[in-house]
This record gives structure tokens, sequence and C-alpha cells, in this order.
């Protein structure tokens, strides 16, 4: 799965709307709390928890189902290694494990709630994000936050 601040934007800060993060970041946590998949935090450690702030979201599956780190952060600078380069770049390979679900659930949230401020893509192609549960989970999680 990934993440990427559309062409166009040259600045080499991306930075997303403070409360709109909020909102990503409360759906994200509503994702996990209905999904019955064990998430801990981004480096997969047993009996630690996800982290849902204002300024970013991380977690990962647990243990042996964890597998690389679910990490978005409200403001990005590029790295000095992408210096120059306007494209802004993320991504987050979950190998299928049970986790999948809520990092398809939460790419969904966050495509739903920046619009075009990002683009989310797969190498499972555009029928990742057709996922029947992760579209639940979506739906259920916006539900509660936005009643």
């Amino acid at each position: 799965m990934y993440i990427n601040k559309p062409k166009g934007n040259e600045d080499q800060n991306f930075n997303l709307d403070p409360e709109k993060f909020k909102e990503f970041s409360e759906i994200c946590k509503h994702i996990v709390a209905e999904s019955n998949v064990p998430i801990c935090n981004g480096n997969g450690v047993k009996d630690t928890k996800p982290v849902f702030t204002d300024s970013k979201v991380c977690f990962n599956g647990c243990e042996q189902d964890a597998h690389e780190t679910f990490y978005v952060e409200r403001n990005n600078a590029q790295p000095e290694w992408r210096k120059g380069d306007p494209q802004h770049f993320s991504f987050c390979k979950t190998a299928r494990k049970p986790y999948d679900v809520v990092v398809v659930a939460c790419l969904i949230a966050l495509s739903s709630v920046f619009g075009s401020r990002v683009e989310i893509s797969s190498d499972g192609g555009e029928e990742a994000f057709d996922d029947d549960q992760a579209n639940k989970l979506f739906t259920k999680a916006v539900s509660i936050v936005r009643a």
C-alpha cells in the first residue's frame, strides 16, 4: 500500500490540515477497535498499543503477524535523501497478514478525509480497496466519529 503527495505542490514539506488529521486519527482508532484484529505499536511488540494522536497514526500487526509499520504523520518534511524531489512517498507492506484489512481501511479513511491532497495505491491494484471487510470497518468507524 502506498501514500503519495500528488505532484504539482512543489513545497518540500507536506503538511496535512490539523482538524482533518484529528478526524483521520479518530477514524483509524475506531477501525482498530471494530476490527477484532490484534494491533500493536509500530514495532509489532506484544502487549503494546497503537498510536493515534493529533499528529500521527502508527501501528502494526502483533509479533509474527507484524510486517511493516503503518505510519502517517500530519507534518512531513522531505527526508534529506529526497531533497529536491517534489513527490512525497510512504508505504506499508503487509504481506497480506491479518492487519492488512486494518491498513486498507485506514487508507480508505485517509483518502476520504483528505481527498485529492493524497493519493493511495496498492501492488494489489485498485481491487485492494474494494475489500468488503475493510469498507465495512471504515463505514462503521466513520459513523461513530461523525455521529
